[in-house]
């Protein structure tokens, strides 16, 4: 853990996205407290379920770039792929941006 870590709570937000594949949507909520710390740690013994698809082949490719700009590193993605034996098709490929602010 890094010693200039601050434990402070603050203002968060959840940005959120979903797809069925024809319909898009998107949203955030703001009224999120982040921070802090709490006496009462629960010891996590269990690990996570995981599911495998070993029948799958998914394929995919995509192209981007990172701009360094005084706010932050700006990222431009282009995506596109299949998977569960649905072919290529161009209108599902997905753009991704996003801002990492320096700190």
């Amino acid at each position: 853990m890094p010693k200039d870590i601050s434990f402070a709570t603050g203002p968060g937000r959840i940005s959120y996205y979903a797809t069925n594949g024809l319909i898009d949507a998107s949203g955030y909520y703001d009224k999120v407290v982040v921070g802090g710390d709490s006496k009462n740690i629960v010891i996590d013994t269990e690990g996570p379920k995981v599911n495998l698809y070993l029948n799958d082949k998914p394929v995919s490719f995509g192209a981007g770039i990172n701009i360094d700009t005084k706010a932050g590193i700006l990222s431009l993605n282009y995506a596109i792929g299949n998977q569960f034996n649905n072919g290529f098709d161009s209108r599902s490929g997905k753009i991704h941006f996003g801002l990492t602010a320096l700190f």
